[in-house]
């Protein structure tokens, strides 16, 4: 049975939505993000910039931590749903727009994320930065990532519809 617990209206579309843990996270309007907790109730918003796109299908999450990569903007956002912290890293403008593919690693505070074209990218959380980074360093510096990247891709580009865990 569906219990119906509050009902909020908004005066925008919804076009982002996720959850981490107990916490409901949604796009606030075209500025920022809103967090909320299971009861619906406004726990947090971020102005991050005005006109801002953020696409449910790219963020990156590990534990109560989120990184949402917005490419019409050229910036990944991080939120941390704990303490909310919020930092804004920009892209490059010499990186152009990046295909980033689903498959990525976190380790505490650098995201190894890569691209659908074979690329390699750093984010450094502490210094709040973006680089490419070298496939043979990926190889030998984070193996396991690596050899599930290579799985992954050649699950796509036979046209099949995969998730790894």
């Amino acid at each position: 049975m569906i219990k119906k617990i509050k009902e909020i209206e908004f005066k925008y579309d919804i076009w982002f939505l996720t959850t981490i843990k107990d916490k409901i996270i949604i796009n606030d309007y075209s500025t920022g993000i809103a967090i909320y907790n299971k009861h619906f109730d406004l726990i947090k918003k971020f102005f991050i910039t005005k006109h801002i796109t953020i696409y449910p299908y790219l963020l990156y999450i590990n534990n109560n931590e989120i990184l949402l990569y917005c490419d019409e903007n050229m910036k990944l956002v991080y939120i941390n749903a704990n303490d909310f912290k919020c930092k804004i890293i920009d892209i490059p403008k010499n990186m152009k727009k990046i295909n980033f593919s689903k498959a990525y690693e976190w380790y505490e505070n650098k995201i190894i994320l890569s691209s659908y074209c074979s690329q390699f990218f750093e984010v450094n959380l502490n210094k709040c930065t973006i680089k490419e980074i070298n496939t043979n360093y990926v190889k030998k510096c984070y193996s396991n990532f690596y050899n599930l990247y290579k799985i992954y891709t050649s699950f796509i580009y036979k046209g099949n519809s995969i998730t790894i865990f």
